[in-house]
């Protein structure tokens, strides 16, 4: 009958059938996981039929557990492989795209964005959307609570004066299109904005 379960899970499940009291020897094999159980005279049929059937289950179990491993493995896998392509069109855009969260504050931004405002992205990330905005336009902390209430696509500056500001203080004539993105993490605002500075002088 069974008498000890290694404490490490062979790969492959074996059992050792003996008649003669080597305990020491097979205790060790048992413990380094090279058995996983044993039988030793005079055994009951019954009892060992019992502990096959449950190494049986174990190795399902563990079969089952290693093919979920390898699901998990290949969401991780086709979820980076759309992160990375995500951020390389973030980086080919042609306009400066900033995202935004319901509070307001930068969460994402791209290269382009970083050229057309001065500031490095560990300067403007975690800073309110307010840091670009003119000084002149303080009613827009009330408009971006208005589209976080009816949040579609829209657009801005399309026919009207827009400006927004960059490190230097210089303020930018700007076009910017706005779209809702629902998350997980809740609501975000991502802005495409378009310098239309040359349009504006022509």
């Amino acid at each position: 009958m069974p008498a000890r379960i290694g404490n490490s899970f062979p790969e492959a499940i074996r059992y050792i059938v003996i008649d003669y009291s080597d305990m020491d020897a097979i205790a060790a094999a048992a413990d380094k996981g090279l058995v996983y159980d044993y039988f030793q005279r005079p055994w009951d049929a019954r009892k060992m039929k019992l502990v096959i059937d449950n190494a049986l289950e174990i190795v399902l179990m563990e079969r089952d557990r290693a093919a979920r491993l390898k699901d998990v493995q290949n969401v991780e896998a086709s979820l980076n492989e759309w992160d990375t392509r995500f951020h390389a069109l973030l980086e080919a855009a042609p306009d400066a795209i900033i995202v935004v969260d319901e509070d307001g504050k930068i969460v994402l931004c791209n290269a382009q964005s970083e050229r057309l405002f001065g500031y490095p992205r560990d300067e403007i990330l975690g800073h309110p959307i307010e840091k670009l905005i003119p000084g002149h336009f303080r009613n827009h902390e009330a408009h971006r609570r208005g589209f976080i209430t009816d949040p579609r696509p829209r657009e801005m500056g399309s026919g009207s004066d827009l400006y927004l500001r960059g490190k230097d203080g210089i303020e930018i004539p700007v076009e910017i299109a706005l779209s809702p993105l629902n998350t997980s993490d809740g609501l975000l605002v991502i802005a495409a904005i378009r310098d239309v500075t040359e349009r504006k002088q022509a």
